[in-house]
This record gives C-alpha cells, structure tokens and sequence, in this order.
C-alpha cells in the first residue's frame, strides 16, 4: 500500500458517492443509486470487484454479487462471475428479469439477452492481483482482508436498499462461493430495519457458529425512528443516505 494508492481510492470513493447522490437527488430509486456508486467502484482497479478483482488458484477472476431492496425483499444474486464487467448488474438483472433469486456462472448469451456489457478475461486481471496471487501461492496462504465493494442508500420515497460486489479472496478454489451473494448474509435490506452490505472473510458469516451468535437475544431499543439491538449495529441516518455499521 502506498499514500498514491490511498489517494486514487479516495477519489474513486468519491466519485462512486458523487454517482449514487446524483441519482438520489433527480428524485431515482435507492436501487439506480446503489448500483451506479457500486459501478464506479467495479471500474476502478484499485478494489477486489470486477476490473482489479482478486484471482483465484487458477489465475482468473470468479466474481459474486448482490443486490436487494428493502420495500418488498426483492433480491438477485450471482456468483462465479468471469466475463461481467460490472456483476452488480447481472444482480439485478436476476432481480427484474427472471422469476428466480440467485444463478450461477450464467452463460454469456443468457447474460447478453440480459443486456450485460463483457468483457475477456484480461481486462479483468492487474499486475497488482498477479503479484498478490504469486505471494499467495509462494508465502502462504494468508487471505487478503479487504477490498470487497458495497453500497446502500435511502431514496426520496423512505425506500432503502443495499448491493455488494466482490471478486473473493486471492488464491481461492475454483467453486468457492463466500457470503457477498448470499441473502441476508453478505447483503440484506428491510425498510423496516436496515441497508447493510459486509466485506470480510465470507466463511465467517455462513457458518453455524456466527449463525448461533447472531440469534442470541439482545434488547432492542429506539435510535432515529430505527429499531436497534444494543452492542450489536450502530446507525446513522443522516438526510439522502442510510449507513450501517456492524460493531463488537
């Protein structure tokens, strides 16, 4: 990591805030929202989604998505992903074009008839993910702690929704699918509750321990119109936005 690496992440942070805040503000749903910032993001070779996305033991990409809204719990999901060039739109392409939730490696004519952009295999791959397979591979095994992408937002309507892109972690198996496309795990939504999108190491989420964990009660209290288990999720609601924050 370098302070020039930090600085292009940076802009391309906030070009991708700029995108989604300019939809919100001609009055567009959370979900054009959420997509246009998680576009910008699968762009920018700087995160482990679409162009720049992690490679697996193979030296190809295999990228996962989602995107879910909170009005009515609609979801889409993909995973094994390797010719989409941003795979938050096969997300939702899956959300309003099929009767179904999820798909995996959708072919590329079905994801032509969907109006997907693609892309070869190439375009995907940077000299950085190379050298992080390389040392992945010579070093250990050690996984790559970030990079995975998310977005949530709250449009005009009150309407909430959360999407996540991620191309996994660097050296992965082929056929390895972590939590980012997986409702309700890496990406959930609720008008009732709240917009969250997770990065980390997606066996952490599914597994029936974290499971258990999570259904331990814990009170439940008032914060900003927002039901809110104390110790478990922090929210902030500013105007135009909704953010959440898992914490210890």
């Amino acid at each position: 990591d370098t302070p020039e690496r930090r600085a292009q992440v940076e802009q391309d942070l906030n070009r991708a805030l700029e995108a989604g805040y300019a939809l919100l503000e001609q009055g567009a749903l959370a979900e054009d929202a959420v997509c246009a910032a998680i576009r910008v993001m699968e762009d920018a070779p700087e995160f482990n989604a679409g162009r720049g996305a992690a490679l697996t033991s193979e030296g190809i990409v295999s990228m996962d998505s989602c995107l879910m809204t909170g009005v009515d719990g609609e979801v889409g999901s993909a995973c094994g992903l390797t010719t989409s060039k941003n795979p938050i739109n096969v997300a939702r392409a899956i959300k309003e074009k099929t009767k179904h939730v999820m798909f995996a490696k959708p072919g590329d004519n079905l994801l032509k008839e969907w109006g997907i952009e693609l892309c070869d295999s190439e375009y995907f791959i940077t000299p950085a993910r190379q050298e992080s397979l390389r040392e992945a591979q010579s070093n250990g095994d050690e996984w790559e702690k970030h990079g995975t992408i998310g977005a949530v937002a709250r449009d005009a309507s009150g309407n909430i929704a959360a999407g996540t892109s991620t191309g996994g972690i660097t050296n992965q198996m082929p056929g390895r699918v972590g939590d980012s496309p997986l409702p309700g795990c890496g990406t959930y939504a609720n008008n009732d509750s709240v917009a969250i999108s997770c990065t980390g190491i997606g066996e952490a989420f599914p597994s029936p321990r974290r499971r258990w964990h999570d259904r331990r009660p814990r009170p439940w209290r008032r914060c900003d119109g927002v039901q809110q288990r104390d110790d478990e999720l922090r929210l902030e609601v500013p105007e135009g936005q909704l953010r959440a924050e898992l914490t210890p």
